[in-house]
């Protein structure tokens, strides 16, 4: 018993070594410890929807925006449309302006221009012309005026159409005083064409000898008042339709 003891050592009682229980108890700690373990926190991520009162919200705003921005533009296509009205009605009117011939431009109601009007015509007095009184006839019913192309090239007689029987030619009368307040214009008719005369140089309003014998004679219906001078101006006109 001795030799037993020597080779397997004394163990005391009820400690006998015990190999499968041991490793039995290891298993079992391991099981348990892993049973026991806390649970991993996990994160979960969630979508928000929408509430109803938050999409409510959104549409009275956005109400709100598309009304103000619908006001705005209508205002501005009012405007647009006023300032193309206004544009529109003047160039119609400019182009009126370019389609109303010279003549009747010129024209005035007031000075007694217009002779007769109806829907589709007028019977207006037309400017023809203008010059100055070079020399007068001893009956005062004739009068030369310079010819229309000078030497100087200063245009003292300018024609649109040369004076002839039945137009009309209003000379410039100073009056007795001299003054501006007594300054009126003669109306003399035209009885005739136009024939030679004389301007001379002596006038001023000739450079030369050929200059003056190219000069034009009007002839009027009545002796021209006393107070015309040398000098005065005379406009001629001629009824048109």
């Amino acid at each position: 018993m001795d030799g037993d003891v020597g080779d397997v050592g004394w163990v005391a009682p009820g400690h006998e070594h015990q190999p499968d229980r041991a490793v039995s108890d290891h298993k079992g700690h391991a099981q348990s410890g892993l049973q026991h373990d806390p649970p991993m926190l996990t994160m979960t991520s969630r979508r928000r929807a929408f509430t109803l009162t938050e999409m409510l919200f959104v549409l009275v705003v956005f109400g709100l925006v598309a009304g103000a921005t619908m006001r705005i533009i209508v205002r501005q296509q009012k405007f647009y449309a006023s300032t193309s009205d206004l544009i529109a009605m003047r160039n119609s009117l400019r182009d009126l302006g370019e389609a109303i011939p010279l003549d009747l431009r010129r024209i005035s109601s007031v000075g007694g221009d217009i002779y007769a009007m109806s829907d589709s015509s007028v019977d207006f007095r037309l400017a023809t012309g203008i010059s100055v009184i070079c020399s007068i006839g001893a009956l005062r019913t004739t009068v030369v005026v310079p010819p229309p192309t000078l030497s100087s090239r200063t245009a003292l007689t300018t024609w649109i159409s040369a004076p002839t029987t039945g137009d009309t030619a209003f000379v410039y009368d100073e009056g007795a005083a001299g003054g501006v307040n007594d300054d009126t214009w003669d109306k003399v008719a035209v009885t005739a064409a136009l024939s030679v005369g004389s301007c001379p140089t002596t006038s001023g309003y000739t450079a030369n000898a050929t200059e003056a014998a190219a000069a034009q004679t009007v002839t009027f219906g009545t002796a021209l008042n006393a107070n015309v001078v040398v000098g005065a101006l005379i406009r001629f006109f001629r009824r048109a339709k």
